[in-house]
């Protein structure tokens, strides 16, 4: 982000009440700072200031962490998601919970500042998209609108086209014939 210089973007934005969300290592770069002792997710070992929009510290570890989740909803509601990361989150105070999972609360939500470490949840679920684009609206005065049909089902579509074109566009066996290839060339 900082080579693109967003990062001065990004903080002004999030100055005029612009909706900001991050997922995963997004929501990691939203915090204060990114420690990584060994250097796993840099450059070099060492910490990095983060954005500082949310009161949040990420460490990065050895560890990685890919799993499917079952999170609670602001409405109660139970969706599935997953996370895959080698970083620990710690959302501290002022950081309002967007999730509740079996490890207790998870993300954050500050304003109109939305952080989460899962992957599916808070554009699949409708009550957490609902919310994020209805304070997005009304921070621009816009009225709120219910959607004309399910846009899970829009997005599921739309995953199944990209599919179906993918693989009419692509040679997957030479792809992979190129791959072993590859990897048959690297062990000698």
């Amino acid at each position: 982000m900082r080579k693109l210089d967003l990062t001065e973007e990004l903080i002004k934005a999030a100055g005029r009440g612009s909706t900001i969300v991050g997922i995963c290592g997004g929501a990691q770069m939203l915090g204060k700072t990114l420690d990584d002792p060994m250097g796993l997710e840099g450059e070099r070992p060492g910490e990095d200031a983060g954005l500082g929009l949310l009161n949040a510290v990420t460490r990065f570890s050895n560890d990685k962490v890919v799993r499917r989740v079952t999170a609670v909803d602001p409405n109660g509601e139970e969706i599935e998601a997953f996370e895959i990361h080698k970083g620990r989150t710690s959302w501290e105070d002022g950081c309002r919970p967007l999730f509740q999972t079996e490890d207790g609360p998870e993300g954050c939500v500050k304003g109109r500042i939305y952080a989460s470490l899962l992957h599916h949840a808070l554009f699949y679920d409708p009550n957490t998209r609902a919310m994020i684009l209805g304070h997005a609206l009304r921070s621009k005065g816009a009225e709120e609108r219910k959607p004309r049909q399910d846009t899970s089902l829009l997005i599921e579509k739309f995953g199944t086209n990209a599919e179906r074109v993918l693989l009419k566009s692509v040679d997957i066996d030479r792809i992979l014939s190129m791959v072993e290839r590859g990897l048959e060339g690297s062990s000698g």
